[in-house]
């Protein structure tokens, strides 16, 4: 059986380091945290609880509240809601190989697609996960 992934992404020098603090987003450079940036996330209106990147794609997801959020970072920084719950959304991770997004509600793992989130329930656990991490080269 021949397995085949895409290409390691190329890192260029365009990289950034995401941070959040209740519903804003800050950026730096990796390794420079004395000169951070401040978002615009007004439309986050909710404390936020995961970030989660892609870096081929240049998204950045956030899980706020009951809300998922897809922010394409760079020079647009153009955002749009993925999904929408009635239930809080604990934490988020996003497997940019399969682009997948799987993110915590109480007790349940959900998966879709990024870019049409029809849910469905991966895991069902006795208690709520604290960390959810996707893994897209070891499953």
């Amino acid at each position: 059986m021949n397995v085949s992934t895409l290409p390691q992404p190329e890192l260029s020098g365009s990289l950034a380091l995401w941070l959040s603090r209740q519903n804003a987003l800050y950026e730096s450079k990796p390794g420079d945290l004395e000169e951070m940036f401040c978002s615009r996330t007004d439309w986050i209106t909710h404390s936020i609880t995961g970030i989660s990147g892609d870096i081929r794609k240049k998204e950045l997801y956030i899980s706020a509240g009951p809300h998922i959020w897809a922010l394409s970072v760079g020079s647009s920084n153009h955002s749009r809601l993925v999904y929408r719950s009635d239930r809080f959304i604990s934490d988020l991770s996003v497997d940019w190989l399969y682009s997948k997004l799987y993110f915590v509600i109480g007790q349940q793992v959900l998966r879709c697609d990024v870019r049409n989130c029809s849910t469905e329930v991966v895991i069902m656990l006795p208690t709520s996960p604290v960390k959810t991490l996707a893994d897209p080269f070891n499953g």
